[in-house]
């Protein structure tokens, strides 16, 4: 009887596909970040985030902070608009300067962005993706605050998944263009 479960979990965890995305919902946004940057590792790209959720300390050190102070990250490079300059200058180089761990945080590819999208990207190797964090720009994915847009809703997309190739040919063309 054991030998027969054993084969029946074999044959089902065969049959079993690995989940390219999960939704991550308003409750565990902040903790989903939070474990992102802790575990991430190899070089880090944050490609067309809005800075103007750096300006918080508090959520500084929860999303951005455990990235550069991370042993296993090698390097964390930003691709951004260029309206984001005077944001970089005022709410994120102090920042980042007070952080162990500042040195690998490279200048912006500045370039200009008509996306309406956001990725984090973790532990690529080899020109392939590594896991990512997808977030859309408007409604239903953010909502509004009086004080500035804030993401209701992201995805955590899987290294595997053809969509995280993708959005990493989507980031690419803007970090090698102009």
């Amino acid at each position: 009887m054991i030998e027969a479960t054993a084969i029946r979990t074999r044959d089902i965890e065969q049959r079993l596909q690995p989940i390219d995305a999960v939704l991550v919902g308003p409750r565990d946004l902040r903790t989903a970040t939070e474990r992102f940057s802790h575990e991430a590792s190899g070089e880090m790209v944050w490609f067309h985030v809005c800075l103007s959720m750096f300006r918080p300390q508090q959520l500084f050190d929860a999303m951005l902070r455990p990235a550069i102070e991370n042993p296993n990250v090698t390097s964390i490079q930003f691709v951004l608009d260029r309206r984001e300059q005077e944001s970089w200058a005022a709410d994120v180089i102090p920042k980042v300067s007070a952080c162990r761990g500042a040195a690998k945080v490279l200048e912006p590819h500045w370039t200009e962005i008509d996306e309406s999208v956001s990725v984090i990207f973790s532990g690529g190797n080899n020109g392939r993706p590594g896991d990512a964090l997808l977030s859309f720009w408007g409604e239903p994915f953010m909502s509004h605050s009086t004080a500035r847009p804030v993401p209701r809703y992201i995805f955590r997309v899987a290294a595997h998944s053809e969509l995280a190739g993708r959005l990493a040919d989507v980031e690419r063309s803007y970090r090698f263009s102009s």
